[in-house]
């Protein structure tokens, strides 16, 4: 009988929308109005549809997206958001 091997999961992290929600995004997506920033106008500062963005507050934000978005919605390291962004690298 075979057994199963331990294989390290090929599933990507996901980070959490909580954290991008928090950072200092709001003034640059609402043009520096002090007002927080619906959903929708999160969709189109990450170019995204209002449905992807419910499903990052359920499910995470996947790797790719969450670099994507750091880098070129926000110019700045997804690490900044995401201090456990460098915890999933292969060693």
């Amino acid at each position: 009988m075979k057994t199963k091997r331990n294989r390290p999961s090929k599933r990507r992290p996901k980070f959490s929308w909580e954290k991008l929600a928090d950072t200092n995004a709001a003034p640059i997506m609402m043009d520096l109005q002090f007002v927080a920033p619906t959903l929708s106008d999160w969709a189109r500062f990450c170019e995204v549809n209002t449905s992807q963005i419910y499903r990052w507050r359920i499910d995470g934000i996947p790797e790719k997206q969450a670099d994507r978005i750091a880098v070129k919605c926000l110019g700045i390291h997804p690490a900044l958001i995401w201090p456990e962004w460098f915890d999933t690298a292969p060693k």
